[in-house]
């Protein structure tokens, strides 16, 4: 089982993030403290691309801190999140009435030609290639 952890790279307003492993309440935590420095930097909105192919889910407590920083996150100008593949633990479907934002976009792909169209219609900028290998790497 890979260490609970987590990717965060910024490409412009559009910033990807690759969860790993089982999130316990503290590795939750960690990441709304990163996630919520990227958000602040800049007065613009942003988008995120969130690949959930390594991520095991975690505990309730870890899910519940998560969903409560994203109203955070949209009144700081986060407006759209992408998420790709599926986390290891159980298959997730989106639930927009439960936990997002009635500003957030909240979109799966598993193409890199849908996230990217997704991305620039909304008027997003961001660097191509950065998507692309950030998807490929794994």
């Amino acid at each position: 089982m890979p260490k609970a952890r987590f990717e965060i790279i910024n490409n412009d307003q559009v910033i990807m993030i690759r969860p790993i492993g089982a999130w316990s309440d503290e590795t939750a935590a960690r990441f709304v403290n990163e996630i919520n420095k990227n958000l602040e930097r800049e007065n613009v909105d942003f988008a995120g691309l969130i690949d959930l192919r390594q991520w095991e889910l975690g505990t309730p407590k870890a899910l519940e801190i998560i969903g409560k920083n994203l109203f955070y996150a949209a009144s700081l100008g986060y407006k759209m999140e992408i998420h790709f593949g599926e986390p290891k633990a159980i298959p997730m479907q989106i639930s927009k009435e439960k936990i997002t934002p009635p500003d957030v976009t909240l979109l799966q792909s598993q193409s890199l030609e849908e996230i990217s169209d997704r991305f620039k219609k909304a008027g997003y900028r961001f660097e191509t290639t950065a998507l692309q290998q950030f998807l490929e790497n794994l």
